[in-house]
């Protein structure tokens, strides 16, 4: 898979010759190029049946970044975009596992659990993957949680003073289109994390992290009016699919 990002760039040249260029931040593009292979013809069928319902480049669909962490602002746990239950602390500048200061530090002031969370309108019947860096000054325990609106998974994790990444997978199921992320802590827990990523995928690749957006791009497109499929074996095929995102819309 190849990811890039086009910007329209101005060229202007001076009387004296020395040449001047201006990106226009209204023009940036993000495309990307899908090598599949191995596809069933049950999941190809999904792939034309979205291509056709799209007529080609014309209509745009919601495209989950592969590359990308889904959550928005995910370095900075202070941010509104995070759902956080009233008694529960939180201080950031703390040591990461890297030598940095990206992580925070959750205190739960209160007798039950509490919950951090972060609420995506992403399809429930889809896999996500849910990791982050966790420790604790003291042994204790935290939760990873995903639901929507009729279905939840929660699974626990032991956490130690040193710092571990831990990740959960799930698909849900149902139809609900918007699913929440979140950290669990008991009544009284204390622990410092770093890195919380989704992913639209079973499994955790290396932290990417994020800012004001998310890798969720609502007004994606095809990148061309033409799909090329070469049949490998029974039940078996492969293709190249391009998408394309002009960010300014997105």
């Amino acid at each position: 898979m190849k990811r890039k990002r086009r910007i329209r760039t101005a060229l202007n040249v001076t009387q004296e010759g020395e040449e001047i260029k201006l990106g226009d931040p209204d023009d940036q593009h993000l495309e990307w190029e899908l090598h599949l292979s191995g596809l069933t013809d049950e999941e190809w069928k999904a792939v034309e049946e979205l291509f056709h319902g799209c007529e080609g480049s014309l209509r745009s669909f919601c495209f989950l970044d592969p590359t990308g962490n889904l959550l928005a602002w995910s370095g900075d746990l202070a941010r509104t975009v995070w759902q956080r239950e009233a008694l529960l602390g939180v201080s950031p500048g703390i040591l990461d596992p890297f030598g940095g200061e990206g992580a925070a530090r959750l205190v739960n002031l209160g007798q039950t659990e509490q919950t951090i969370s972060q609420a995506l309108d992403v399809p429930a019947n889809f896999h996500y993957c849910l990791s982050l860096y966790v420790r604790s000054a003291a042994p204790g325990r935290v939760k990873l949680r995903q639901w929507s609106g009729s279905r939840a998974r929660a699974t626990e994790f032991e956490v130690t003073s040193s710092w571990r990444r831990i990740f959960q997978t799930a698909n849900l199921g149902g139809t609900e289109a918007r699913v929440y992320f979140g950290l669990a802590l008991p009544a009284g827990g204390s622990v410092e994390v770093y890195g919380l990523q989704v992913e639209p995928q079973r499994g955790a690749s290396a932290y990417k992290e994020s800012r004001e957006r998310g890798g969720i791009y609502r007004n994606a497109r095809f990148a061309g009016d033409e799909l090329r499929v070469r049949s490998d074996g029974v039940d078996s095929h492969s293709s190249v699919i391009r998408i394309a995102v002009n960010l300014k819309q997105s």
